[in-house]
């Protein structure tokens, strides 16, 4: 009876030119998953975003057409609280005393819980956590935040905006960063000098500052850009920072609602906001966008 000798099993020649085989296929499909990982990523903030400003319209609602305040007071001093972070849940910390809770309760992420039932919304995935403190012992769970409100919009009514189509409501102020516990408003009303008993909103105050969390966050949160919540709750990814060797990018003469930010360096790092009459062109309720 004929038996063969030859044995089962692949050679070392048809081996390597499987592995040859399955790693080009891995370094063409690897960056296809990395894509749809950060359109995926993309998705859930922009949906966060839609959800944080169906929130604020029916806060507005239920407050005579008004946002909730972006900037707010400093009871025991007798100003406001500007440029600063500030507790989300307010009373999550223990040590604030006397009308520090309720001044934080009226912060525009604790003032719009009722509507929102989840403080999660301000939180986006992607972002790394910024270190700002310790956070034992604490009274409740503290929140992540990476959205940030437009400060110039603190008590505005909608009636008060040229193109709410276009005009910025929440956006993503931290950068690729998210903070534990803490938010605030970017850019600010500069109006901490202003009593308590004046509202620290747009008209009293036509000046703002803006913040950025560190010297090396970027503003390209996806790809070249971030999301932003417009108000009349659409959102929108934007690509922003086209030009990145820190020479302008807008000017006066170009159109100054193009984006947030007039210079950016390497890696989409904001350099300063173009400024248009004092406050940031870009959060100005006058302005229209393209």
């Amino acid at each position: 009876m004929y038996q063969s000798n030859r044995r089962s099993g692949f050679t070392l020649i048809e081996l390597l030119v499987v592995i040859a085989i399955i790693a080009i296929l891995a370094a063409i499909l690897f960056p296809v998953f990395a894509q749809a990982k950060e359109a995926a990523k993309k998705s859930v903030a922009i949906s966060n975003a839609k959800q944080l400003g169906t929130a604020a319209v029916m806060y507005a609602t239920d407050y005579d057409d008004y946002f909730p305040m972006a900037v707010v007071p400093n009871t025991a001093a007798n100003n406001w609280r500007v440029g600063s972070y500030l507790d989300t849940p307010a009373d999550w910390r223990p040590g604030i005393t006397g009308s520090g809770y309720p001044d934080r309760e009226m912060l525009f992420a604790n003032s719009m819980q009722p509507y929102m039932k989840n403080y999660q919304l301000f939180e986006v995935p992607g972002p790394g956590e910024l270190p700002v403190g310790t956070y034992d012992p604490q009274n409740k769970v503290p929140a992540f935040n990476t959205y940030t409100m437009n400060g110039v919009a603190s008590m505005m009514s909608q009636s008060e905006i040229t193109q709410v189509s276009g005009y910025p409501l929440f956006w993503m102020g931290m950068g690729k960063h998210r903070v534990k516990g803490y938010t605030f408003a970017n850019p600010q009303l500069a109006c901490g000098s202003i009593p308590a008993t004046t509202p620290c909103r747009w008209g009293s105050v036509t000046t703002t500052a803006w913040y950025w969390p560190t010297a090396t966050s970027s503003a390209w949160v996806y790809g070249r850009g971030m999301v932003f919540l417009r108000s009349d709750t659409s959102a929108k990814f934007k690509n922003v920072g086209a030009v990145t060797d820190g020479v302008t990018w807008n000017n006066s003469s170009a159109n100054p609602t193009n984006d947030p930010f007039n210079r950016y360096t390497t890696g989409g790092v904001p350099v300063s906001m173009l400024v248009c009459s004092g406050a940031a062109c870009y959060f100005r309720p006058d302005a229209e966008y393209k």
